[in-house]
């Protein structure tokens, strides 16, 4: 009996430890990131609100939120940026960042650089290579990017002016998804100040194209 409560005992404190110990963790590191992201006009919040979390679902269908290290948001009043840290497992962190314009009303998408993995067979997914949509008439736009999704929707949405921008952008990420009124990308590592205006300057960028018709400087 009392060798049981002994266990019981150290299991309380073994996890209550290991449950305060990565609380104030997190707290070290909000208060990290809100040095490098405030000066940029972000804010840093506790949680996701349902409609941004509305949003973020129709990129991504789960989120552990016990692996959020930090979120943090800029809006414009037409523009909103909500950019969340995430540990995915030990020593792995990501950045996603979610992008909404009001302007913007596109079907949903992936759009992915070619890359020499994705050009060959052998390495490319096979979602890519049976599924992608074709643009027979702009062959550099095929060259550069696959596009998955509805074929006549992307068609219709992804005219030759926003498929021009693309091409022209230095600013494309390597992935990002797109749908309704909002986009989605994945950065790797933790935020750092250099990077995180980089990953943001991307996603500013794709927000501007997709709600823009292609009208707009692609940079």
């Amino acid at each position: 009996m009392l060798e049981a409560i002994v266990i019981s005992v150290t299991l309380v404190l073994f996890f209550g430890l290991l449950f305060f110990g990565t609380t104030g963790a997190k707290k070290r590191r909000k208060v990290e990131v809100a040095r490098l992201v405030e000066p940029l006009g972000f804010e840093i919040i506790n949680k996701v609100d349902e409609q941004n979390l509305a949003h973020f679902y129709q990129h991504r269908s789960m989120l552990g939120f016990w692996n959020v290290q930090a979120i943090c948001v800029a809006d414009s009043g037409s523009k909103r940026i909500v950019v969340i840290e995430y540990h995915v497992t030990k020593q792995h962190f990501v950045q996603y960042f979610l992008g909404i314009g009001s302007k913007m009303s596109a079907p949903r998408m992936v759009i992915k650089k070619r890359t020499d993995s994705t050009r060959s067979f052998l390495t490319a997914s096979w979602g890519d290579v049976l599924f992608q949509v074709r643009f027979p008439e702009d062959p550099e736009f095929d060259e550069k990017f696959i596009v998955r999704g509805d074929p006549d929707q992307v068609r219709v949405f992804l005219n030759p002016l926003r498929r021009k921008a693309l091409c022209e952008s230095t600013k494309v990420p390597i992935q990002f998804s797109v749908c309704s009124k909002s986009l989605f990308i994945e950065f790797p590592d933790r935020i750092t100040s250099n990077m995180f205006e980089q990953n943001l300057s991307q996603c500013l960028a794709m927000i501007k194209i997709m709600s823009g018709g292609g009208k707009v400087a692609a940079s």
